[in-house]
């Protein structure tokens, strides 16, 4: 993704009413004094540089042009790429003189799958305005995770911004998602996974479900709730709670569903459970939801024994569907690396309860003793749910790692559960907890989905008292395996490419050399970076050498392209992780 500097870079374009000539002054006025005085004070701290990302190959960590939107059925807020819109885009599409580029008018919810084609009209905002340290790297070598900023290889005036995937002298494979690595020098040596640190996950995890966000058009039509109670639950023991929200979505009045749960804890020997699954609702969903709301049918749209077709959790991104056509016929990916949350409001110091994570055949669990205040980790395979397999890369350590006294034995918690990078996460009221054994595991080999992931999370509970609120589901990045189509007969890959039953490839393996990086984007279906470079400028080298960095990003200081007459968004006043 291509990045320039402020002053070289057009105005972000606002698409709405015309500002008169002295508007315009005060605004450009205003901006100029409030990004003065921020960076006046920064630049006391540190030497930085500023600049405006134009592009969504880092999405949803950094936004590019695009529409902020709210939508209108479950007042989720969500963003869509609109880099096409840029003036600069009518060159590169080649589109004839005085020509625009064309709108966007498409997007989809992430939450709830409504499909808007009125965005037309929406306005278009620019990229987010970042800091970048630029001696960063003087002062301490990049660090894997980095987000940085450097000189395009294939044209050093060109600056991009992409994530740090792999050092110097290493083998990096993309497989499944995950990022593997060895250094070249550790010839004929396993590769090992990368796995993230506690905040960078946090900050690359994206969003799922939240049962706070249930439409209720698609409720009243019948349409099943992702989160349900088993039918095999002892009788009383789990209440589900349904209040009616009312939102506001881009000036109109709108109510949604919050769901909630209340837990009885009278049976401690008889386990009850709340289960996910992904019902996502389809263009031909909503039209059916929407005729039988309106027409003011009794009854239900979709009946109790009616098929819905369920799906498992996918490389979904809201942020690249403003063209639906293109988005629906690129391959969509499976997601196993999930993270579920919710909030408990403990009643007795009584009971245990368990957030669950499915992937590929396995089960894996975080144990919320409420009687001792602990949490310990298990995994298990379907093959026998009672048999816990050992933690540590090399299957030496403990099969239970526990964390004492980490949870207070009764009031409110917000409790996260993560399973990512074969790494098992947690973290209670936002802190993470650390545990007195390895959390990490060896692989287990479970790359592909099976029946058990159409079920991949629950919440279950032993004589567990209390209410359970606001559950949330995320998954991590999946960066997708790709090189340039001819570069296997010039360069052949470091190892073998891995394939499918059909001979797909389905991995891709690069190199770095002394003082060489190699750099991919958070956005994975829509990022040109090292996988590709040499589709875009032929002869274009997969890594960036250390000479072609500029630095590390640091803080978000402005959400907008510009300043007025909107609001940002507080929220994404932040540091880059």
């Amino acid at each position: 993704m291509s990045k320039k500097k402020p002053e070289e870079t057009p105005e972000p374009v606002y698409v709405g009413p015309m500002a008169s000539q002295s508007q315009r002054a005060v605004r450009e006025t205003i901006e100029s004094i409030v990004i003065a005085f921020i960076l006046a004070f920064l630049f006391r701290t540190f030497e930085a540089e500023a600049f405006v990302i134009p592009t969504g190959s880092m999405a949803p960590t950094l936004h590019g042009m695009h529409k902020d939107l709210e939508c209108p059925q479950c007042g989720t807020t969500y963003r869509v790429g609109a880099s096409q819109e840029s003036p600069d885009e009518a060159g590169r599409m080649r589109l004839p003189q005085g020509a625009s580029p064309p709108k966007v008018e498409d997007g989809i919810c992430p939450q709830c799958g409504y499909v808007r084609h009125d965005l037309a009209r929406e306005p278009s905002y620019g990229g987010d305005r970042i800091l970048v340290n630029k001696f960063a790297y003087q002062l301490a070598e990049p660090e894997r995770w980095d987000v940085i900023v450097f000189r395009f290889p294939g044209d050093a005036k060109m600056n991009y911004i992409k994530r740090l995937i792999g050092l110097p002298n290493e083998i990096i494979e993309i497989f499944g998602g995950d990022i593997f690595t060895r250094p070249i020098d550790a010839a004929g040596g396993p590769l090992a996974i990368a796995r993230k640190p506690h905040r960078k996950l946090r900050a690359m995890l994206q969003h799922v479900d939240d049962n706070h966000h249930i439409p209720k058009m698609l409720n009243d039509a019948g349409w099943p709730r992702r989160w349900q109670a088993d039918p095999d639950n002892p009788a009383g023991e789990l209440e589900e709670v349904l209040d009616e929200e009312p939102f506001r979505a881009d000036g109109h009045d709108g109510v949604r569903l919050a769901q909630r749960w209340k837990a009885a804890g009278d049976h401690p020997d008889v386990p009850a459970r709340i289960e996910f699954r992904h019902f996502f609702a389809d263009q031909r969903n909503w039209d059916k939801a929407y005729r039988h709301v309106s027409a003011g049918r009794e009854g239900l749209a979709w009946q109790p024994h009616e098929p819905i077709s369920i799906g498992t959790i996918s490389d979904f991104y809201s942020y690249n569907t403003g063209n639906l056509g293109r988005y629906e016929s690129k391959d969509k990916h499976w997601v196993g690396d999930l993270a579920v949350s919710c909030d408990v409001d403990v009643a007795e110091r009584q009971g245990k309860l368990t957030l669950v994570l499915e992937e590929g055949g396995y089960q894996f669990r975080a144990v919320f003793d409420f009687e001792k205040g602990a949490v310990a980790l298990e995994i298990a395979g379907h093959d026998d749910l009672k048999r816990l397999l050992p933690f540590g890369d090399d299957r030496q350590g403990s099969t239970r790692p526990t964390a004492v006294n980490a949870v207070a034995l009764t009031g409110k918690h917000k409790l996260m559960f993560a399973n990512c990078d074969d790494k098992l996460y947690v973290w209670i009221d936002d802190k993470p907890v650390e545990f007195d054994g390895p959390t990490e595991y060896a692989s287990l080999g479970n790359d592909e989905s099976t029946p058990d992931d159409l079920v991949p999370a629950q919440i279950a509970m032993r004589g567990f008292k209390g209410s359970i609120d606001r559950i949330g589901l995320e998954r991590d990045v999946y960066y997708i395996a790709l090189r340039h189509n001819g570069e296997d007969e010039k360069v052949p890959p470091p190892i073998p490419v891995r394939r499918d039953d059909q001979g797909r490839p389905i991995s891709a393996a690069f190199k770095t050399g002394p003082d060489q990086f190699f750099a991919l984007g958070d956005n994975s279906p829509e990022s040109k970076d090292g996988r590709i470079w040499n589709d875009e400028v032929p002869g274009t080298p997969h890594v960036v050498d250390r000479r072609l960095l500029i630095g590390k990003a640091l803080f978000i200081y402005w959400p907008y392209g510009q300043l007025l007459p909107r609001l940002p968004l507080f929220e994404r006043f932040k540091l880059i992780r």
